[in-house]
């Protein structure tokens, strides 16, 4: 190379865009849905997903009108919680990802009109079915979202055929969902939420969670001499 070369390290360049994420199926196939809840119960609001670099900040709308940040309570990326709905809830709902370094936005075309009436008592159900499958990185937090509704609210109990303590320092019940907190191996498997109200029949949902982890070589190849040209058989086995 000579003196007079210049060397580089490896570099990722990460383009700054936000788009529409079409692979949602029916969340974008639907300009508008109607709900209609009976009061007291918890709303998981969302109008879409969208792909961002840098991650999209989420602004919400009702009855066109921005929502200020002190009636928004912590949630799932792209996620409206209403925790006790009321009437004055009712209305409305749209939503606004914005690219916090261009600020550019994407206005989502699915918007929700919500209904909140007294109705007769009803078994619980889900608005819209939950997500089955979230992965997490060890350390990171997770959200598992059980968010149903009925007449009156539904209780929710958390199980697991195969994770063994689910109720831990780490975790916490939310009206929506469970969240795990500083995620760890041992918290990968399947979740059982079920909802019960006292009005026949309960639901169920199953929850898959996977926590992702570096590849670590647990046996490397041993040293071994060979001659030229002699076929060469080396073990290595990693997980991960």
């Amino acid at each position: 190379y000579g003196p007079g070369a210049l060397a580089s390290t490896p570099a990722r360049l990460a383009l700054v865009s936000i788009a529409l994420d079409v692979g949602q199926g029916s969340m974008g196939a639907r300009s508008s849905i109607r709900w209609s809840v009976a009061p007291k119960n918890c709303l998981l609001i969302r109008c879409g997903s969208v792909i961002s670099n840098p991650p999209a900040i989420w602004s919400f709308y009702r009855n066109g009108k921005k929502l200020p940040q002190s009636e928004l309570l912590p949630g799932a990326a792209g996620a409206l919680v209403l925790d006790t709905v009321t009437a004055k809830d009712a209305g409305n709902y749209s939503c606004v990802a914005t690219n916090s370094i261009t600020g550019d936005e994407l206005r989502l075309p699915q918007t929700i009109e919500l209904r909140v009436d007294y109705s007769d008592r009803t078994p619980p159900y889900f608005l819209q079915r939950p997500p089955t499958e979230y992965s997490a990185r060890p350390g990171e937090t997770v959200v598992l979202e059980c968010p149903g509704v009925g007449s009156p609210r539904p209780r929710v109990i958390w199980s697991s055929p195969n994770v063994v303590e689910i109720y831990n320092n780490r975790s916490t019940i939310l009206s929506y969902g469970l969240q795990i907190t500083d995620v760890k191996p041992e918290d990968q498997g399947s979740y059982i939420c079920m909802l019960d109200n006292g009005i026949a029949p309960p639901i169920d949902h199953t929850i898959k969670l996977s926590v992702l982890q570096r590849p670590t070589i647990l046996r490397g190849p041993a040293a071994t001499l060979t001659n030229e040209s002699n076929p060469l058989l080396l073990d290595c086995s990693a997980s991960g």
